[in-house]
């Protein structure tokens, strides 16, 4: 399955003499449609609290975000200092855009601190090459989600992300996890992992947002650095979860969020989760987004 690469970022292109944020280098067959998507969802600002040249500190974004059955992008933002001309705040975003179905064996964030992600160019062409999934290792490993269920309290907290993942249709709100990077990808992961394979793809997210408020995303990270403080109204206008400060918001009963916080290890959910999803696959594979449909399938049980 053919992957097209995309590298974007600030730099003076001395073939047409223009200067700023722009694409540095592509794969062919990436469309202009594709392209202005991308222009959308990969934008990188610096947190207001951190030291622009304290490059090392400043977090990484990791976007996921799904177009269509057939393709979806998955975008890797970091910062890098300056630009060409000496001034702060340049990022380089390294994205793919993807077949979707390759999400559903293995949810795009278990891509988070890959090693095929770049952070600058490595081409003189300007051209990159297509690249095939074999060529994709996943980083993040499976026992680190384990090794986070084994607290009863993040069991709930678990549930309760499960549970506002599933009303989000309903609810209308948007999803903000407030914790370091690392955590925030294992609390996306885990989410990953108790959805249907066919739903995983549509489970969009950014590890950070310099704006939570403003993301585009059902998830979207706040880590430190942003000094992200929500209030009261935030969390009744939001699903917050703030383990942190060990504070999340309230969201309404969810069968399914209760049978998921029984789930702590591999076995139980070879046991009890994965024949759930193959015993109800064609309805699961007909239902075009997630929904509240996973608390049917827990009460028919």
């Amino acid at each position: 399955m053919a992957i097209l690469q995309h590298y974007y970022t600030s730099f003076r292109d001395y073939s047409t003499g223009r200067s700023g944020f722009q694409a540095k280098a592509m794969s062919p067959g990436i469309t202009p449609e594709d392209q202005a998507q991308l222009l959308r969802l990969l934008v990188y600002r610096l947190p207001a609290s951190v030291e622009a040249s304290a490059t090392a500190e400043h977090p990484v974004a990791l976007r996921y975000y799904y177009q269509n059955e057939a393709s979806s992008f998955l975008i890797h933002s970091q910062s890098t200092g300056k630009d060409d001309n000496g001034r702060p705040g340049n990022f380089f975003a390294h994205s793919l855009i993807m077949p979707t179905e390759l999400f559903s064996n293995i949810p795009p964030i278990f891509f988070w601190q890959s090693s095929f992600w770049q952070a600058q160019d490595n081409t003189d062409s300007g051209e990159l090459p297509v690249l095939s999934d074999l060529e994709l290792e996943p980083a993040l490993d499976i026992e680190q989600v384990w090794s986070l269920l084994q607290s009863e309290q993040n069991r709930q907290y678990l549930a309760a992300l499960i549970g506002a993942v599933t009303q989000l249709e309903s609810s209308q709100r948007n999803i903000i996890l407030v914790a370091d990077s690392q955590q925030i990808a294992l609390w996306i992961a885990a989410v990953s992992c108790m959805l249907p394979p066919t739903w995983r793809p549509l489970l969009t997210f950014s590890t950070y947002q310099h704006d939570p408020f403003q993301s585009q995303f059902m998830i979207t990270g706040a880590p430190p650095a942003t000094l992200f403080q929500p209030g009261a109204n935030d969390y009744r206008n939001y699903f917050i979860l703030n383990p942190i400060r060990g504070e999340v918001s309230q969201s309404a009963p969810s069968a399914y969020a209760s049978f998921i916080s029984t789930i702590t290890n591999e076995e139980q959910y070879e046991e009890h989760l994965l024949p759930l999803f193959e015993n109800h696959a064609d309805s699961l594979q007909n239902t075009a987004r997630i929904n509240q449909h996973l608390d049917c399938l827990v009460e028919q049980r």
